[in-house]
């Protein structure tokens, strides 16, 4: 809305609402301009409703005791009905270095002083940043309840407004970190799956290079399930004082909480113990001669 000051050069002038320092290309940062502001003021100006103002440092000595007075002639974007000129005194909260002609108002007071003009406030368009990216599915999926898809032929739709998120740049960043999560959790059973193989197949090993301390038990009378229980209570007690030591460490590491899910080690530790049952079971069912002449 162009706001006239009695000077030769008000029609250059623009009077403008915003709700945040964001929403003004000028003084966006990269630009690099100064802002100064007077006492308690600061940029939450344009969250409120104060009829207060920013404006260009070339200006400021317009401003009668800290307050700007201006003739500000409002005007439908639709070009429906006669200009309106309104008389407004916005109190300086602050200054901004550079050329421009802009004037800065809270938007709740523009809304306010549309609505003394007899002006209906709308928008023609709008932005804003998504303050946290991991809710922009959440964000899409609750918008295609009451916008549009941008389209140049949207074709029959109850909306009135049309919505584009710009996730270009953060779709080609992740894609490829997606891309690699996705083969991990598909090379996941097979890790699992190896794990449990070499767990079979250490255990197994380890019991089978004790043939001859369990020949030796077979020939001095020892029955084969008591010379089964020996080694399964060993190595379940080697098998369960790791499990204690892994424990312990988790918690020296993450400290008190849940337990992440037992599935994987569960695994890993029933065929740890499979490889054991079943080295055992071999070298009980084996005659005890040929376990010695074996060894020999």
């Amino acid at each position: 809305m162009p706001g006239a000051a009695p000077e030769d050069d008000a029609q250059d002038r623009l009077l403008t609402g915003i709700s945040r320092l964001a929403a003004a290309p000028l003084l966006a940062p990269e630009q690099g301009v100064e802002i100064e502001w007077l006492e308690s003021w600061d940029e939450t100006l344009f969250q409120s409703g104060a009829s207060a103002c920013l404006l260009p440092e070339g200006m400021l000595g317009l401003a009668k005791e800290g307050v700007l007075e201006l003739i500000a002639t409002l005007e439908d974007s639709a070009d429906i009905g006669e200009p309106v000129e309104v008389p407004v005194g916005l109190t300086v909260a602050g200054t901004y270095a550079g050329a421009s002609k802009t004037v800065y108002m809270p938007w709740a007071a523009m809304g306010a002083l549309l609505a003394q003009a007899g002006f209906m406030e709308y928008t023609q368009s709008m932005s804003f940043t998504v303050a946290d990216n991991l809710e922009l599915d959440a964000l899409k999926r609750e918008a295609a309840r009451f916008f549009a898809s941008a389209s140049l032929s949207p074709g029959e739709t109850p909306f009135q407004y049309a919505l584009t998120v710009y996730d270009g740049i953060l779709a080609e960043s992740t894609g490829a970190v997606k891309k690699d999560i996705r083969l991990l959790e598909a090379l996941i059973p097979l890790i699992l799956a190896l794990s449990a193989l070499v767990g079979f197949a250490a255990s197994f090993l380890f019991i089978r290079a004790r043939q001859m301390e369990f020949a030796v038990m077979l020939l001095l009378g020892s029955g084969r399930a008591q010379v089964f229980l020996t080694a399964f209570i060993e190595q379940l007690a080697l098998e369960l004082f790791g499990a204690l030591l892994g424990m312990l460490a988790y918690l020296a590491l993450r400290g008190l909480g849940p337990f992440p899910a037992p599935g994987a080690p569960g695994i890993y530790l029933a065929c740890h113990t499979a490889g054991m049952a079943a080295a055992t079971l071999w070298l009980t069912r084996a005659n005890v001669m040929l376990l010695l002449k074996a060894k020999e």
